[in-house]
């Protein structure tokens, strides 16, 4: 399977888990290219059949609990329904303690991106304070990692 695994990071937290996903994914034989927002131009989704978005959640537009600016930025550059007929899984990072009730909001907004644009939310990701609990969530993402090859790919 030929998947796309974007993020999109503040502190490194997202890429980390990015990586994380992408040695469980092609140590079971994918392929999987990462990929920072930053750097996608919205042409490439069709190169996919499979993404995986990840971000981590922050103040953006004056909202806490956002995604990262990046995907503002990619969104201006969607049209029509480049997510149609793909396998999309979201991870998003997050602090429970610090913002309560913004937890991971950052997916929630990410899952009414990929729906605009015509797709649909096979599985989903939130990790609670990565760097504070490492070793925990570091098992919690290579064992969802894991599911996700039968899910997405």
């Amino acid at each position: 399977m030929n998947i796309l695994l974007a993020y999109a990071t503040y502190s490194g937290g997202a890429l980390h888990v990015a990586e994380i996903i992408q040695a469980t994914l092609e140590s079971m034989g994918h392929t999987v290219t990462l990929k920072n927002v930053h750097d996608i131009d919205a042409s490439i989704f069709p190169d996919y059949q499979s993404v995986i978005l990840g971000t981590n959640t922050w103040l953006e537009n004056k909202e806490e609990g956002n995604m990262n600016g990046a995907y503002y930025k990619l969104k201006e550059q969607l049209s029509g329904t480049p997510f149609a007929g793909k396998k999309i899984a979201l991870y998003g990072l997050g602090d429970s303690h610090q913002y309560n009730t913004s937890f991971c909001q950052s997916v929630d907004h990410l899952t009414r991106l990929v729906e605009e644009f015509g797709g649909t939310v096979a599985s989903e990701l939130r990790i609670d304070r990565f760097y504070f609990e490492k070793m925990n969530n570091t098992v919690r993402v290579k064992d969802w990692a894991t599911s996700l090859s039968s899910i997405i790919g």
